[in-house]
């Protein structure tokens, strides 16, 4: 049970890691333009570069593997991070309207 435990852990460290990348991502997003829906894919690009280089990487470190699903974890960590970016920022702005 505690190898199942740690195995849970790790995987759910790598979804919240990735889910803030892409949640600074959207906020970088936020700084160079003001049609997100246009150019999401460029946050979610860089989310799933950043994943690949990762577990790339760990095929030449001895006693690691690189693993797909891990790939997928991390993408899928980055997009509602995203997303959560992307819902704040919608909200921010709803706000300052609404105060103006």
């Amino acid at each position: 049970m505690p190898e199942l435990t740690n195995h849970l852990i790790r995987k759910l460290a790598h979804f919240c890691e990735y889910m803030l990348l892409g949640f600074v991502g959207m906020i970088w997003l936020d700084l160079f333009t003001k049609h997100y829906i246009k150019h999401i894919s460029w946050p979610i690009l860089f989310c799933v570069l950043v994943a690949m280089s990762d577990e790339t990487l760990q095929k030449f470190v001895g006693g690691r593997s690189s693993q797909v699903t891990d790939v997928w974890i991390d993408t899928f960590g980055s997009i509602t991070g995203i997303g959560i970016g992307l819902i704040a920022i919608l909200i921010i702005y709803g706000i300052q309207k609404f105060i103006k």
